[in-house]
């Protein structure tokens, strides 16, 4: 009897918790659910900006370890977490955009599995669905390769909203597939460098269209978009000096798939005639094999770097994954597979190296991941250069 009526409890708690997010998300009206490989946050911060510079009131909420809400004034609220990270974020965020009336909740999707981005899916109903793009990326969740991933992020296309899309590669196969289940899709012409903006800018004007008596503005005009700009993703350059070299840093550790990195490669580091050695910073993680696997295989065949040295936890798979090709020369990586081995100690090696090769400039190029190893190297790696090059302008 007591079983029973536990379970009895249980389910009546279930139902009413299924109810109160049915009234929450029905006082929502327009609920953007944004996912992809790369620039989720970004989209999330421009979209937002843009209805809220329209006059819409309006929640955006971002995901990952600093993960924030953005209030309807502009203002950022961090997200309380008691453990890890869990979709059932996307209720708390629901019934908070209905407790401020908004008339508009963009999310950032944060699920990897099939199962659980279907469930986010049916947490939301989104009405507008925006998949950025479709690089492959967290190969251990969603599979390798851009069919795998392809696969995965189609379970949250919309049951009775609109998909959005770029015309990236991938794109056009997630439109077509879009058609066949009959959800209206929007493909989004788009490149690299402004994919976020262009696609929350589509996004933007058809929900303002829908509400009809708002005007859309792009972020700057009036102050309630102040923050928009620093949605888009900073691709940090240093320079200076070190140990008697004149050193440049790029860090591209947050574009942390292969194939965001090569076009950022392409796109910011420029001629590599211009440089006397280019250096691959690779960052590994541990929880992350398959990605470290993808960059070494990259690596392995990418010519445009003389040094390749990985750091981090995983390092010495990256290190094996690295020795392992046949088409690589052993002179070009360094094998400190020590996940404890300082930056000084590192970019000693990397001079040292240098010098050895007769270079005068060093470049390199942060890649792989922006947490662990990353984060590390993207503090300490600008402040060295900078301390080094006021400890030269004293001598």
């Amino acid at each position: 009897m007591i079983y029973w009526f536990g379970l009895w409890l249980v389910v009546a708690a279930l139902l009413w918790e299924r109810h109160q997010l049915q009234r929450a998300r029905a006082r929502v009206s327009v609920r953007v659910h944004v996912h992809g490989t790369r620039g989720k946050s970004s989209t999330v911060a421009l979209l937002t900006a843009r209805l809220r510079a329209a006059g819409l009131v309006v929640l955006g909420k971002t995901t990952g370890d600093a993960a924030e809400y953005i209030l309807p004034n502009g203002q950022r609220s961090p997200v309380g977490r008691w453990g890890p990270a869990r979709i059932n974020e996307h209720v708390d965020a629901v019934r908070l955009a209905a407790r401020m009336n908004a008339d508009a909740l963009v999310v950032e999707g944060m699920a990897l599995q099939p199962e659980t981005i279907h469930v986010s899916e049916t947490m939301l109903k989104a009405t507008h669905a925006v998949i950025g793009n479709l690089r492959p990326d967290h190969a251990e969740t969603m599979g390798r390769g851009r069919r795998s991933v392809l696969r995965t992020l189609q379970l949250m296309m919309p049951s009775s909203g609109t998909l959005y899309t770029t015309d990236e590669l991938g794109g056009r196969s997630l439109a077509a597939r879009a058609r066949q289940a009959k959800v209206p899709c929007v493909v989004v012409p788009s490149s690299l460098l402004d994919q976020s903006s262009r696609i929350a800018a589509a996004v933007a004007t058809d929900i303002l269209v829908s509400h009809g008596n708002a005007r859309e503005q792009a972020p700057g005009e009036g102050g309630s978009s102040q923050r928009a700009g620093s949605a888009m993703p900073k691709l940090a350059c240093v320079r200076g000096r070190m140990h008697g070299l004149d050193v440049t840093f790029h860090d591209l550790f947050s574009a942390n798939d292969v194939a965001s990195s090569g076009i950022l490669l392409r796109a910011f580091a420029g001629d590599k005639g211009q440089f006397d050695l280019r250096v691959a910073l690779l960052a590994t993680r541990a929880d992350r094999p398959m990605r470290t696997q993808a960059f070494a295989e990259w690596l392995r065949g990418e010519d445009s770097f003389d040094l390749v040295v990985p750091v981090g936890s995983h390092a010495w798979y990256a290190y094996l994954a690295l020795r392992g090709g046949a088409d690589m020369a052993r002179n070009r990586f360094l094998g400190l597979v020590n996940p404890w081995v300082g930056v000084d100690v590192v970019m000693r090696r990397i001079c040292s190296v240098a010098v050895g090769r007769g270079a005068q400039r060093l470049t390199l190029l942060g890649l792989g991941s922006a947490h662990g190893a990353g984060m590390k190297w993207r503090e300490d790696l600008p402040r060295r250069i900078r301390e080094d090059a006021a400890g030269s302008d004293r001598r």
